[in-house]
């Protein structure tokens, strides 16, 4: 018998007489296999789904073939079609899957209940710094859907938000990570314009400048905290729920950037419940025929769809940006007191 072969008889043997040492070999190999299974079901069920979402976009012209196309796929594959109906609406609430080994296909089952992107991308988060099963998840949205239920329709003491109101037209400095561009001013949204010291050398990093928005570039040192920072004019494009918008943000020198946002600190009821419309219908009442609000941005770092936390301020019939910042009634905090949205952890 060959050498590297008689020690690897050896090495088994050794295992076999070492009985706690040989299940614990086996445990973990076998957990190993369920973990690449699960996963692999997870990412199988994904691609049907997009095969099957790519096949009913090309024949989206023909009368009720979608709902067809199920029960005929059904008997032709051997699954059940509510089961291809959920793989394709996997896919369409995750038109990205991005890797995430630790959530299987009984995770994302229950995930995709949930509508609201940013609430998702939130619990997944929280499902896998708790290291959750499905079980553990479930029972989750169910306290949580019966707390809002309750938070809603009770007269316990509104929460109140915390906030600090923003200074228009106000922004830091920060080294560029460029190699050799120096100091830039940080407009927000990942925007930087090179910053030219001229008469401001004592200004460096983390100090503020101010500047106006027709002004050509003349900027001037501001005394400001970083709670103040990243607040703009902007407009209202389109509601799309009592706690989510798509606003056009103005920046300085006439720039502007689409943005998705978020009222940051509260909870709106789904969009396809009662209490979900009545929010939207108070948000569109509010803000209706402004020019603009002002918004108060943050970026949610543990969402990973770029979208922003927001404190919306608002003040009809008045034009002045600063004063509506400084004055304007707080749209987050309304939801609140009229119990249209509950406080957000």
């Amino acid at each position: 018998m060959p050498p590297k072969q008689k020690q690897t008889v050896s090495k088994s043997v050794s295992v076999l007489k070492n009985y706690p040492v040989l299940v614990k070999t086996i445990q973990s190999e076998l957990r190993a296999l369920d973990f690449f299974i699960r996963n692999r079901v997870a990412e199988s069920y994904w691609r049907v789904g997009k095969f099957i979402h790519e096949y009913l976009l090309d024949h989206k012209g023909r009368a009720r073939y979608g709902q067809r196309i199920f029960k005929r796929l059904a008997e032709d594959v051997g699954r059940d079609a509510s089961t291809l109906q959920k793989m394709v609406r996997f896919y369409r609430a995750y038109p990205v899957l991005v890797d995430r080994p630790e959530l299987t296909w009984s995770h994302y089952r229950l995930l995709m209940l949930v509508k609201d992107t940013d609430q998702r991308a939130k619990l997944e988060q929280r499902t896998v710094l708790n290291e959750w099963d499905a079980t553990d998840l479930e029972e989750y949205l169910r306290k949580r859907k019966r707390s809002l239920a309750l938070n809603l329709l009770s007269h316990s003491p509104i929460p109140q938000l915390k906030v600090t109101r923003g200074r228009m037209n106000t922004f830091n400095l920060v080294m560029s990570m460029a190699k050799g561009r120096g100091l830039q001013v940080d407009f927000g949204f990942r925007i930087h314009k090179d910053f030219h010291r001229k008469s401001h050398t004592h200004l460096g990093p983390d100090d503020c400048v101010a500047i106006g928005p027709q002004d050509t570039g003349n900027f001037l040192k501001a005394t400001a905290s970083k709670d103040e920072l990243f607040t703009y004019r902007s407009e209202i494009v389109k509601i799309i729920d009592g706690d989510t918008f798509w606003g056009t943000i103005a920046l300085p020198f006439e720039m502007t950037i689409d943005q998705k946002l978020r009222l940051r600190g509260i909870d709106c009821p789904e969009i396809g419940t009662a209490k979900g419309k009545a929010a939207k219908s108070f948000v569109e009442s509010r803000l209706k025929g402004l020019k603009f609000i002002v918004a108060k941005t943050y970026k949610d770092t543990a969402d990973k769809y770029d979208r922003y936390l927001t404190d919306i301020f608002y003040l009809r019939g008045e034009t002045d940006e600063s004063k509506v910042a400084s004055e304007g009634r707080y749209l987050n905090q309304e939801l609140l007191d009229e119990r249209l949205a509950t406080a957000y952890e």
